[in-house]
C-alpha cells in the first residue's frame, strides 16, 4: 500500500497525458450513496485497463463518467447488464424476475421515492448501476442519470487507498467474491 502511494504521488507530478496510460488511478468517494462499501472521504485504487480485456459483470464496483456530463466521476455498482430486466422492490433489485443477493447493500427505507420502480429492459451497449446505499443513492433508476453506456467505463475500483479507518485500507472492494 505504501508504494502505492508512493507511486500515485510521484505521479501526480507527471504530465496528463502519461497520467492516462498508467493502469491505476486512485478516485476519491465524495457522497454517501456507496455506504458501506465506501465511506465519504475515503480514496480508492481503479483499474482503468481491465475492461479493456473484461465484460462487465453484474456486482461489479465501477467507475464511470456520468452520461449527461463526461466530466463528473461516478461509483456505482453494477446490478443489470445489457438485455437484462431489472426493476426494484422495496430498494431490492430484480433482475430476470429474481431477486438477486445483495449482501453489501444497505437498502435502508424501502418506502423512498425510488425504492420502487417498474421494469427497465438494458438496452445493448449499457448497463444498469445502483448505490450500495439505496435510499440515497442517484443512479440508474432517476431519470436523470440514465444507463450507463459503456463507453462510459472509466475502470473497476478495486480497493480502499487510504481511509480514517486503518482496518479498512487495503480492503477489497471490487467485484463479490464468487
Amino acid at each position: 500500500m505504501l508504494a502505492v502511494w508512493a507511486g500515485n504521488y510521484a505521479v501526480s507530478f507527471l504530465n496528463p497525458v502519461i497520467k492516462r496510460q498508467l493502469p491505476w488511478r486512485t478516485f476519491s468517494v465524495a457522497s454517501s450513496s456507496m455506504q458501506p462499501t465506501l465511506v465519504l472521504g475515503e480514496w480508492l485504487l481503479g483499474d482503468t485497463r481491465y475492461y479493456a480485456s473484461h465484460a462487465p459483470a453484474r456486482g461489479d464496483l465501477v467507475i464511470y463518467r456520468l452520461p449527461q456530463d463526461n466530466t463528473t466521476i461516478y461509483i456505482k455498482r453494477i446490478v443489470a447488464l445489457p438485455g437484462e430486466r431489472v426493476a426494484f422492490r422495496e430498494n431490492h433489485a430484480i433482475v430476470d424476475g429474481v431477486r438477486t443477493d445483495e449482501p453489501f447493500a444497505d437498502f435502508g427505507d424501502g418506502k423512498a421515492f425510488y425504492a420502487t420502480t417498474s421494469e427497465f429492459t438494458v438496452p445493448a451497449g449499457q448497463v444498469f448501476v445502483a448505490g450500495d446505499n439505496r435510499s440515497n443513492s442517484s443512479d440508474s433508476r432517476v431519470k436523470q442519470h440514465g444507463m450507463v453506456p459503456l463507453e462510459n467505463l472509466v475502470g473497476r475500483a478495486t480497493e480502499i487507498f487510504m481511509t480514517d479507518d486503518w482496518q479498512r485500507a487495503g480492503l477489497w472492494v471490487g467485484s463479490p467474491k464468487k
